[in-house]
């Protein structure tokens, strides 16, 4: 009977003296969950271990500097390559270089051929929808300039930035509007379409744009040039045009940020963009690294090279 009260009493002084979770680390839990069970390398890695680690690094989760730290340390460990966490004193993904809209150089250049050079551009919905349409209308004004012998779009240092906007402002070149395939943790496709003004994903409407979308210069060579930092949405862009006919990819192998990114929001204005799915070819074949051009060369040399491939 003794060492039966004894054991009960054991236990009770067990359960009294186990630490309760505190509101962060509660909140801290919830996001560990969203970024496990979203992230692309969900069947890859040991989560446990991960969580422990991290915990056994912050130690008491006391207040939200905690778990902005708990976060950050996670996706390091993670290690996907594109992950990103912002705390609400950071300005990312809208600051004030954002808020200036990249100009687009555009111009005429070897035999009647029309460039590009498009830069990346990170910032909210309303001023990437506005720098979506300074795309077209600087490819516009270069479409009705004359009959042109071909296209050359310059991504070279384009960093990136939203998935739709560099595709919506060269919409009308596309002439197959898949323009690109992504696969997530459970082996699952995504399918990007560009028609005309809309960027969609699978049946779901995400972007467009109101402006005029026909091409006299359709139909034409298009050369892509990118460089090491070609990155993310820009390296997206440069695979779409791998869904076209006629086109060719010039320079050295890009970043490697080839995955699509997921925003989550917390009601402290931190943001968390998690790496959810892999870019894939147009043989629906994940593209888990850089892309390499289908003409490598010095960035020096990419113009040249581009400009005696359409002529």
């Amino acid at each position: 009977m003794r060492q039966r009260t004894w054991a009960l009493a054991i236990g009770i002084f067990f359960f009294s003296c186990k630490k309760e979770k505190t509101q962060y680390e509660v909140f801290f839990d919830k996001t560990f969950a969203i970024i496990k069970n979203k992230s692309i390398r969900k069947n890859e890695l040991d989560w446990s271990k991960i969580e422990k680690s991290v915990k056994d690094s912050i130690g008491n989760f006391r207040d939200n500097n905690d778990v902005y730290n708990g976060i950050g340390y996670t996706l390091r460990l993670i290690n996907d390559g594109h992950s990103i966490f912002s705390a609400p004193a950071s300005s990312f993904p809208l600051n004030n270089k954002s808020l200036s809209i990249p100009e687009v150089q555009s111009k005429i250049v070897g035999n009647k051929i029309g460039y590009l050079k498009l830069t990346g551009y990170f910032a909210n919905d309303s001023l990437s929808g506005l720098y979506a349409l300074k795309i077209r209308r600087a490819f516009k004004k270069l479409d009705n300039s004359m009959n042109l012998s071909g296209w050359i779009i310059d991504l070279t240092d384009n960093g990136g930035g939203k998935m739709s906007t560099m595709p919506l402002g060269l919409s009308p070149l596309f002439q197959d509007s898949v323009i690109g395939y992504a696969i997530n943790n459970k082996g699952e496709y995504g399918k990007q379409i560009c028609t005309s003004n809309i960027f969609s994903w699978n049946v779901n409407k995400i972007d467009s744009i109101d402006f005029d979308s026909t091409l006299k210069n359709g139909n034409k060579k298009i050369a892509v040039l990118v460089n090491s930092k070609t990155a993310s949405a820009g390296e997206f862009l440069s695979l779409a045009f791998k869904f076209q006919k006629n086109a060719k990819i010039f320079g050295t192998k890009t970043k490697g940020k080839t995955s699509h990114l997921e925003l989550v929001l917390f009601g402290s204005k931190a943001k968390l963009l998690i790496c959810t799915q892999y870019m894939c070819d147009h043989n629906k074949k994940a593209v888990q690294g850089p892309l390499i051009p289908d003409v490598e060369c010095a960035p020096a040399k990419s113009l040249e090279l581009a400009i005696d491939w359409i002529e």
